[in-house]
């Protein structure tokens, strides 16, 4: 039975449990290693307490879903963009939805204004003791996501909790959330002894706070898919990687904003001794420094650069000197590679990635002078 359940879709599962006592004895452990929670401070709570009552040694992996909702006046609460489709007012007046009672508004209303004064009483203290509670309760933990929820996400369709506060509130999160504080949270909650090694973060984040996880103790895997660069660029990022001997593994997504106004000096990397691969999404950045960074990571067999940009050099001299590295290192290359010069542009779609492809793993000529 439990060979089976281990093949079967969660959703099934879930269903095969409710058949006997026997059933759910036998899936527990299966259903038990994701386990999620809302960050918000009644289901934070809730949680804590239900980890009380299950058997956690299963559990291996956390999802954190967190959001920012908005602060609305009442009048900007009733009109508010967001506000559930099928309570807002505009769609209210085209006469095709009954409209919510009076009773009914002012209730939502209330549960709204009681949601973020609950909200706003939280402390980054009190958010650590949480935390570290719940962690407490995950002996076996490896992995923590932290996931960015936004108005359009499919989560509250699965997710109970979040499903319950929308109806119960009207609105969803906002737009403009960040993972920073939940994120602190989490790593100032990671004692030594826990044994959380991969690091997930679905959502935007700027450059202190990712400078801050990388000091997480054991830590071997960190992905951040949207981390947010402004005029200084990467002037925020470690001075230094040496000390980072756990992190084997880093995936960094980017939202350089503007480009146009980055100063050269501030679009540099450094080399991460430990590392064995890497992975940049829209990163802009200089053909040296990605160089020597490259050059300065012994251990990195695998590196992979999705729609990068080069603020200065060439996409020809810098493959070309990485091809000269051979060793063991393996090089994905997708999107387009571009330059701050906007002719300077090669999308790797079709021929074009199956060209460069060749030229990395072959001693060719460069396929795209003119």
């Amino acid at each position: 039975m439990a060979e089976i359940a281990a093949i079967t879709p969660l959703k099934d599962i879930r269903q095969l449990r409710l058949v006997n006592r026997w059933c759910a004895a036998t899936t527990f452990p299966i259903l038990a290693r994701h386990l999620s929670v809302l960050n918000v401070i009644s289901s934070l709570t809730e949680f804590k307490r239900f980890l009380r009552t299950i058997p956690t040694v299963f559990t291996k992996k956390l999802t954190i879903y967190n959001g920012k909702w908005p602060t609305c006046s009442r009048q900007e609460w009733e009109s508010h963009p967001l506000l559930l489709y099928e309570k807002h007012p505009r769609l209210l007046q085209c006469g095709n939805i009954a409209h919510p009672s009076d009773i009914l508004r002012d209730s939502a209303f209330i549960n709204y204004r009681d949601f973020l004064s609950n909200e706003r009483g939280r402390t980054h203290k009190s958010d650590v003791e949480v935390m570290k509670a719940i962690l407490n309760h995950l002996p076996n933990i490896n992995t923590i996501v932290l996931e960015g929820l936004q108005p359009w996400s499919q989560v509250p369709l699965s997710n109970l909790k979040l499903s319950t506060l929308r109806s119960g509130i009207w609105i969803p999160p906002t737009f403009n959330g960040t993972m920073d504080r939940i994120l602190r949270c989490v790593v100032d909650s990671l004692d030594p002894q826990f044994t959380v090694q991969v690091l997930d973060v679905r959502g935007k984040l700027r450059i202190p706070t990712f400078n801050k996880c990388l000091t997480a103790r054991n830590l071997a895997s960190l992905r951040i898919q949207s981390l947010l660069v402004d005029q200084t660029g990467l002037q925020g990022m470690p001075a230094s990687t040496e000390n980072f001997n756990c992190l084997k593994h880093l995936d960094l997504g980017f939202l350089m904003n503007p480009i146009t106004n980055l100063d050269s000096d501030h679009l540099h990397l450094h080399a991460f001794p430990y590392l064995e691969s890497i992975r940049f999404i829209g990163l802009v950045v200089e053909e040296e420094s990605l160089f020597q960074m490259i050059a300065g990571s012994p251990k990195l067999n695998r590196m992979a650069l999705f729609d990068v940009t080069l603020a200065r050099g060439d996409w020809k001299s810098l493959l070309t000197r990485i091809r000269k590295l051979k060793g063991n290192l393996s090089v994905t290359l997708g999107g387009i590679l571009s330059g701050l010069d906007p002719h300077v542009r090669i999308s790797l779609r079709g021929e074009a990635g199956s060209l460069l492809g060749a030229f990395m793993a072959n001693d060719v000529s460069w396929p795209f002078d003119a």
